[in-house]
């Protein structure tokens, strides 16, 4: 396991790239992303609208994104979670990054109950 930003210059037959969910990744670009109408949010994630109102910020993660998924030879699993643990131990509502809606990515859902 290793930090995407490390990842330059090196290639795996398979990646796995976890935690593309609104607010973690892209981070808090998805404010402005969102009020910018750029991306659209619903219970089920986000999704680019217009990319020329794209905020500052937005195109270096997708850059990092970009390196994170050229790392894969033959394939890459981008994950994203549905619900997620705060820093005080609760749990609150997560959906999938817009950046989970650019071209070339198939969505794939599969749910997992927490015991």
């Amino acid at each position: 396991m290793m930090a995407i930003h490390s990842a330059k210059g090196l290639e795996w037959d398979t990646v796995f790239i976890p935690g593309v969910t609104r607010f973690d990744w892209p981070g808090v670009i998805c404010s402005r992303c969102e009020s910018a109408g750029m991306c659209l949010h619903s219970g089920h994630g986000c999704w680019i609208v217009d990319v020329k109102k794209m905020p500052d910020g937005l195109i270096e993660e997708m850059g990092l994104l970009y390196v994170g998924v050229t790392r894969a030879r033959k394939a890459v699993y981008v994950s994203a979670s549905i619900q997620r643990r705060t820093n005080n131990g609760n749990y609150q509502v997560a959906c999938p990054s817009c950046l989970t809606s650019l071209p070339g990515l198939e969505t794939v859902v599969c749910f997992v109950k927490r015991i």
